[in-house]
C-alpha cells in the first residue's frame, strides 16, 4: 500500500509538471509568435527604408550628370540651335521633378524614422548626407537657372514642376510596391541539431528531468543564419538528409516531403503557402544527413 501510495504521488506530481510545461508551452508560443511578428514588420521597414533611400541617391546622381549636359550647352550662348534649347528645357524639367519627389521622400522617411522604435545609424547618415547633397543640388540647379534665364529662357518654364497630386500618387505607388515586396517575404534556415544551436537558431524547451525535452526557435534567433526568399515564388526547398523535422510551427496540411527512391529526403513541397506562412514567415528545419 505505501508503494502504491508513492507511486501515486510521484503520478500526480509529474502530472502537475505537464501540465505546468503545457501552459508554460502555451504561452511561450505566444511570445514566439508575437517576436516574430515584430521582428518580420522590423525586417520590411528596414528594407523598404534603404530601398527609398537608394532611390535618391541614384536621382541626386542623375541630377547631377542633367546639370553638366545642361551647362555644357548652355556655354554656347548665342550660338544655341532651337533642339540644345528643347533638350535645355527638357533637362531642367527633369530635374525639378527630380529635386522635388526627393524632397517628399527625404520628409517622409525622417517622419517615419521618428516615430521607429529603433535605431540605424548607417542609415541615418546617409539620409543627413542625401539631405545635405540635396541643398547643394538646390544651390547649384538655381545659379544653373539664372544663367538660362540670361539665354532667354523663361522663368516659369525653368521652375515648371509635375503636378503636385501626380508626384503623391507616384510616391503612394512606390511605397505600395515596397509593401506588397515585405508581404512576399519569407526567411528558412537549415542544419542539424548541432549547427542549429551552434548558430544561435535553437534551444533545449520544456521536459521534466531530462525525458520529453524538445527544441524551440530562440527568442533571440541569429537573423543572419536565414536566408530569404519569395513566399510567391518558392515552393520547394533543397534538402537532402535522411530525416527533417521542422522546428517551427505550420500546418501540416500545407507542406510535403519529397523523397527519392533510396528514401532520402530532397526537399520540401509548400503546398499551401498561405497557410504555411500564415503563423510564421521564419521556417527551420532541423536535418540529419
Amino acid at each position: 500500500m505505501k508503494k502504491v501510495l508513492i507511486l501515486s504521488l510521484i503520478t500526480l506530481t509529474l502530472w502537475g509538471c505537464n501540465q505546468q510545461e503545457k501552459r508554460e508551452n502555451i504561452e511561450l508560443k505566444k511570445q514566439l509568435s508575437e517576436l516574430n511578428e515584430q521582428s518580420a514588420e522590423k525586417d520590411s521597414t528596414i528594407n523598404s527604408f534603404f530601398r527609398m533611400l537608394n532611390d535618391i541617391e541614384s536621382n541626386i546622381t542623375l541630377i547631377m550628370q542633367k546639370e553638366q549636359v545642361i551647362a555644357k550647352n548652355a556655354a554656347l550662348g548665342g550660338e544655341m540651335e532651337s533642339n540644345t534649347r528643347e533638350r535645355i528645357q527638357n533637362d531642367i524639367n527633369t530635374i525639378n521633378e527630380l529635386m522635388t519627389k526627393n524632397r517628399k521622400a527625404v520628409a517622409y522617411l525622417n517622419t517615419k524614422l521618428k516615430g521607429a522604435n529603433f535605431k540605424i545609424s548607417e542609415f541615418e547618415e546617409r539620409l543627413l548626407k542625401a539631405h545635405n547633397m540635396l541643398d547643394v543640388r538646390n544651390a547649384e540647379v538655381d545659379a544653373l537657372k539664372g544663367q538660362l534665364t540670361e539665354l532667354d529662357f523663361s522663368v516659369e518654364s525653368l521652375n515648371a514642376t509635375l503636378d503636385t497630386l501626380t508626384i503623391e500618387n507616384e510616391m503612394l505607388e512606390q511605397e505600395l510596391t515596397l509593401r506588397k515586396e515585405a508581404l512576399d517575404m519569407a526567411w528558412f534556415a537549415l542544419g542539424t541539431r548541432k549547427e542549429l544551436i551552434e548558430n544561435g537558431i535553437i534551444e533545449k524547451s520544456g521536459g521534466f528531468i531530462g525525458l520529453g525535452r524538445s527544441f524551440r526557435l530562440k527568442a533571440d534567433f541569429n537573423e543572419e543564419y536565414f536566408t530569404s526568399i519569395s513566399i510567391a515564388q518558392t515552393n520547394l526547398i533543397p534538402l537532402i538528409a535522411k530525416t527533417a523535422e521542422l522546428i517551427t510551427a505550420h500546418p501540416s496540411s500545407s507542406y510535403q516531403f519529397v523523397q527519392n527512391e533510396s528514401g532520402i529526403i530532397e526537399s520540401i513541397e509548400i503546398t499551401d503557402p498561405t497557410l504555411f506562412w500564415g503563423a510564421s514567415k521564419y521556417l527551420v528545419i532541423q536535418l540529419k544527413q
